[in-house]
């Protein structure tokens, strides 16, 4: 069984991102788990570097896709929740995550869905700390990135996420809400219930990764942080 789908949409044509984006994914196939698989959107129109990739490692957690007949309007570029929703389907795994081509996602995250499901089977919607990289002009001295290093199992009120995705409750310059596909984990169940309550797709707006967080928070059953 497929447990989580990384999908990562390609879009840069540029050869350097698709050299960051093949070294990332040779990094994620050195894990052992079999309960995952890599969903590569090719949108690039540009190369064939991604599908030699999938040709040489020979891996079948590792797909290569790009539009073709079954996109209604197969010209290039498509709009990005285009892109995204259309490759929803073509996903395998119970659970979904979205990430760019510069980033990285953990296979083990499976590991963190199995054990968040033992004690909240419920739970549709995962959100963790994560490293991130901070921008030259918000650094303090030498600081390049952003590591959490706390453990611990949190079940935030859906209430408590409304007023914080949408009031920008404890705000910053952007909400304090983690919740949903884009570097988060949705259930597939929560994922076509967003299709089915908003226009049909999965993602409809210019900014799909906000779309999905302000679905999700509305939409989830249980959410886990």
């Amino acid at each position: 069984m497929t447990l989580l789908s990384i999908c990562i949409p390609v879009f840069d044509p540029v050869s350097g991102q698709q050299d960051t984006v093949m070294d990332t994914v040779r990094q994620m196939l050195r894990n052992k788990r079999a309960d995952f698989e890599i969903l590569i959107g090719d949108f690039s129109g540009a190369s064939e570097l991604l599908s030699r990739l999938a040709k040489d490692q020979a891996d079948t957690r590792l797909t290569v896709i790009a539009p073709g007949s079954d996109v209604k309007d197969p010209v290039l570029p498509l709009q990005k929740s285009e892109c995204w929703s259309w490759m929803i389907p073509h996903t395998k795994g119970e659970w979904i995550t979205l990430i760019s081509e510069t980033d990285y996602a953990d296979p083990d995250i499976c590991a963190v869905i199995e054990a968040t499901l033992k004690r909240v089977p419920q739970a549709d919607a995962l959100a963790w700390g994560r490293a991130t990289y901070v921008w030259p002009d918000a650094r303090a001295e030498r600081e390049i990135a952003r590591i959490g290093t706390g453990s611990s199992l949190n079940l935030p009120e859906q209430t408590d996420m409304m007023r914080s995705q949408f009031y920008w409750d404890g705000a910053t310059d952007r909400p304090a809400c983690h919740f949903g596909v884009w570097h988060g984990a949705v259930r597939r169940g929560l994922m076509e219930q967003i299709h089915d309550a908003f226009s049909g797709v999965y993602f409809e707006q210019a900014a799909p990764e906000i779309d999905n967080r302000c679905k999700t928070v509305l939409m989830a059953q249980r959410m886990v942080y």
